[in-house]
């Protein structure tokens, strides 16, 4: 019933700079308009990978990407459904790139979530230490789909409709 993730039909690369001598150890996620819900569309995430300066030593904006050592001791909590449903998830789980003779942790398969809806204003990264001193990027592939308004809303109705019936 619900759209099945069997190939991207949509991809937002983002950037998301930490400052240079920042001793915050959470920092939220900047607001991402191209990747929320509208009057005009809802938009369903659903996977996410995370890159590190072995794969993408620059970002698009000539910032250095986060390094294997900071990226292994940060999480990330997605705001869904009016709460912290996606809690500190450690990037190395969203981490897919295998980098050969390198030491850096991966996945073999795309993160996938299940046709979500982020707030990325109440998202953030945590770590439980400070990261590095210099300036970096975390850098983030979302992979979504892009559907007509309300269908999110009608589909999860439907779902919910079809639990309560099974049993009865």
């Amino acid at each position: 019933m619900y759209p099945s993730f069997d190939a991207t039909e949509r991809f937002e690369l983002l950037e998301i700079q930490i400052p240079a001598n920042t001793t915050q150890t959470r920092f939220n996620i900047p607001d991402q308009p191209q990747l929320r819900t509208d009057q005009d569309a809802d938009i369903i995430i659903q996977g996410i990978d995370v890159y590190n300066v072995l794969e993408i030593p620059l970002s698009a904006n000539g910032v250095a990407v986060v390094s294997v050592a900071d990226m292994a001791k940060t999480f990330l909590t997605l705001y869904v459904d009016q709460e912290e449903s996606i809690y500190r998830i450690p990037l190395v789980q969203m981490h897919r790139i295998r980098n050969a003779g390198a030491t850096d942790f991966y996945a073999p398969e795309l993160q996938r979530f299940r046709n979500i809806q982020v707030d990325w204003t109440k998202s953030y990264f945590y770590s439980g230490v400070a990261w590095a001193q210099t300036t970096f990027s975390f850098l983030l592939g979302v992979h979504y789909m892009k559907l007509p308004p309300g269908t999110n809303e009608k589909v999860k109705a439907a779902e919910l409709s079809n639990y309560m019936s099974v049993g009865m």
